[in-house]
């Protein structure tokens, strides 16, 4: 189909051209033809669906270590609710309503809003992967770590790391081990 609209298109350029025009045309076939404007477009089109599919996977994750677990338990969890919740109304509707009729129109309403709630889930889901996890009330920062001249100024011997108290240093009266682990410094 497209090379006879091509070639009809020749036709017709040619009838309105002079013959000097087209042996240059002829020669210099640098033009781009429909055909190849279809395929341009076809490829074009391919590798943006599958960039746009694939995009979620390839984007990189912004989400902070503290309060990704949290938030997708917490998203989980608003979701379970909103389902127990539906379960509970499809059972009473579907037990209750004598019409047929009404029925099917609760349970179309019921499938509505748990459509709505599934989407808001996946909302939540996206939401999670922000900065603080797109609620800094909720998903405060963290503090920053303790500054280790404030706190080893009260230290009279070595003041070492220990991931394991609060401060994340420790006052020891040994030296630190090879390791740069303290012997002080609880497991």
């Amino acid at each position: 189909m497209t090379r006879w609209i091509d070639d009809t298109d020749r036709r017709l350029a040619s009838a309105h051209s002079d013959q000097q025009t087209l042996a240059v045309a002829a020669s210099e076939d640098t033009g781009i033809t429909r055909r190849r404007a279809l395929r341009l477009a076809a490829g074009t089109a391919i590798a943006l669906g599958a960039g746009s599919a694939l995009g979620p996977f390839l984007e990189s994750a912004r989400a902070d270590d503290y309060c990704l677990v949290a938030c997708q338990k917490a998203a989980r969890n608003k979701l379970q609710r909103r389902i127990d919740f539906l379960a509970a109304a499809t059972a009473k509707t579907t037990l209750f309503a004598v019409v047929p009729l009404a029925r099917l129109g609760s349970l179309a309403y019921l499938t509505v809003v748990a459509t709505d709630d599934v989407g808001d889930y996946f909302l939540d889901l996206s939401n999670c992967r922000q900065t603080n996890c797109g609620d800094p009330k909720q998903y405060p920062p963290p503090p920053p770590p303790a500054d280790p001249t404030e706190y080893c100024k009260t230290c009279t011997a070595y003041c070492t790391v220990c991931a394991t108290v609060s401060t994340g240093y420790i006052c020891c009266v040994f030296p630190p081990k090879d390791d740069g682990s303290s012997p002080c410094c609880p497991t």
